[in-house]
């Protein structure tokens, strides 16, 4: 990312073309720095992967497709997700990302193009997690194949995670800040609550798509990127 990124506050406008072009000049640097190995550097952590899919839509320059996990699920029941999950034998994180999205939203790989990716973060259950980013066709509709693993699908515009207007964040030892946005969805009337890892990977694509701090603090004091990324 070059140059010292504006603080949030002025509006933050980018284009799918921008955000697109942002990503593919740093990958595979990727927006937190050169890539790590396939473990991360974390021995015994398993691996995952989440699909950042990102895309415009009437009124809304950039937007960003999330699901609600099903209710009985053994590990985040009801939580709100980026489509993704374990990555299998020999996989790539890419390859999983783009499996994962197809089973759940039936995002496949002819409706987007993966553009880069964001450093991975390791999760409170010891799963690094690789954000793989795509842009998504225009006129892609989500499917749900299986209500049982996905409640609900809905989008949310990227400029989101750079307001301070429905942020909220709590400071938790071993875990650095874990932060939480409260989001309505126009379509439908639901709440939901973005929070957590997922919130934390959707702030940092939005600082490196739009080259802007959020306008909150982002990390807690004394918080590393370690710290942080345990969620």
């Amino acid at each position: 990312m070059a140059g010292a990124p504006a603080r949030g506050g002025a509006r933050a406008t980018a284009t799918l073309r921008d955000a697109a072009r942002r990503f593919e000049e740093a990958w595979p640097r990727g927006a937190g720095g050169p890539r790590r190995r396939a473990d991360g550097g974390k021995r015994g952590a398993g691996r995952a992967a989440v699909l950042v899919g990102l895309f415009e839509e009437p009124g809304v320059p950039l937007s960003v497709w999330l699901t609600q996990r099903g209710g009985q699920l053994s590990s985040h029941a009801g939580e709100v997700a980026l489509p993704g999950g374990k990555q299998e034998g020999a996989e790539t994180a890419e390859e999983t990302a783009l499996r994962e999205a197809d089973e759940e939203i039936g995002l496949g790989p002819g409706d987007c193009r993966v553009v880069g990716q964001l450093e991975a973060c390791l999760s409170k259950h010891r799963l690094l997690v690789s954000p793989v980013v795509a842009a998504v066709r225009a006129g892609f509709t989500p499917r749900i194949a299986s209500p049982d693993e996905v409640a609900a699908v809905f989008s949310c515009p990227l400029a989101e995670f750079l307001s301070a207007e429905r942020h909220r964040a709590v400071d938790l030892p071993q875990r650095g800040r874990v932060h939480f946005f409260d989001y309505n969805d126009p379509r439908t009337g639901r709440d939901f609550i973005i929070w957590g890892l997922t919130a934390h990977l959707l702030i940092e694509t939005a600082r490196h798509v739009y080259e802007q701090e959020p306008g909150f603090d982002f990390f807690g004091a004394g918080d590393t990127g370690e710290a942080a990324g345990k969620l």
